[in-house]
């Protein structure tokens, strides 16, 4: 009968064991690193096109102060006759300090100028 019943008792252990599946809740450590290499190409792929369309937002925001900049001055010259605005500074160096830059006196086309 004790050969019965251990026999009993390890087929019912062997069965219990064998009976019900195993789920692994984990990652493996090969999927994680597939994983880690996948989003790091998808990275790599992303940044240029941000980089670029960076550059463009730039681009386009120069545009837009350059245009306002030259209605702003379109608007003052029309307000006053064509005339250039009307700060100069003081004579050095053989020319005068306008608002835009040094210029030297001298005849209108031989005249340096430094912005």
């Amino acid at each position: 009968m004790r050969t019965n019943a251990s026999r009993v008792g390890q087929l019912v252990r062997a069965d219990a064991r064998t009976s019900y599946p195993r789920f692994n809740a984990a990652f493996t450590l090969v999927e994680l690193l597939v994983v880690i290499a996948v989003v790091a190409v998808l990275a790599s792929l992303i940044l240029p096109a941000l980089a670029r369309s960076k550059d463009s937002a730039r681009r386009i925001q120069c545009v837009s102060n350059i245009r306002q900049l030259g209605m702003a001055a379109t608007m003052y010259w029309d307000d006053n006759s064509g005339q250039t605005f009307s700060y100069r500074g003081a004579f050095t160096n053989g020319g005068d300090i306008f608002w835009f830059g040094w210029l030297q006196r001298g005849a209108e086309g031989e005249r340096a100028f430094d912005a």
